[in-house]
């Protein structure tokens, strides 16, 4: 059962499908931010596997190194919702058979206005990027190492749409 139960996982980790993408029109919704608040999750299997707070202090290490403001919880305010934004990293594994498969996805998320009701400000995910892999259950720490090469793609995207 165990069995089945994790190649069902591993199926529905390496099929879906994300709701925004790094292309170019995604790109161009990255413009004029000037900085995130990161949120991270962690599915319950990983929560006494890896930290919440390193992955956090990761990604905004990358964020500072390059010039981007990561905001504080007490940052996070209405009054700068049209200035920054979410950037969420969610990360799902199923362990079995001494590994893990897992799927990370990183994304950000802006209020944005609906073009029929402008009064209306809703979230919304303008941007993402993400990764499956598959790991040993004794090399969890290189799920950190993919989270640091999604951080790295979400600067690039970044950069190339507010050029310094």
């Amino acid at each position: 059962m165990k069995k089945i139960v994790f190649l069902s996982m591993l199926y529905v980790i390496l099929f879906t499908s994300v709701f925004a993408a790094d292309t170019e029109y995604n790109r161009a919704t990255l413009a004029g931010l000037k900085g995130f608040a990161v949120w991270v999750h962690l599915d319950e299997d990983l929560e006494n596997e890896l930290s919440v707070d390193e992955i956090n202090k990761i990604i905004e290490l990358k964020l500072r190194s390059a010039g981007i403001i990561a905001l504080s919880d007490f940052e996070w305010t209405y009054e700068n919702i049209k200035k920054y934004a979410d950037l969420h990293v969610k990360i799902t594994a199923v362990g079995g058979f001494n590994s893990y498969a897992y799927h990370i996805i990183m994304g950000v998320t802006q209020f944005v206005n609906l073009e029929r009701d402008s009064s209306k400000l809703l979230p919304a995910t303008t941007w993402s990027t993400e990764v499956t892999g598959l790991v040993g259950i004794n090399a969890l720490n290189e799920i950190n190492e993919s989270v640091k090469a999604l951080a790295n793609i979400f600067l690039k995207a970044y950069l190339s749409a507010n050029p310094k």
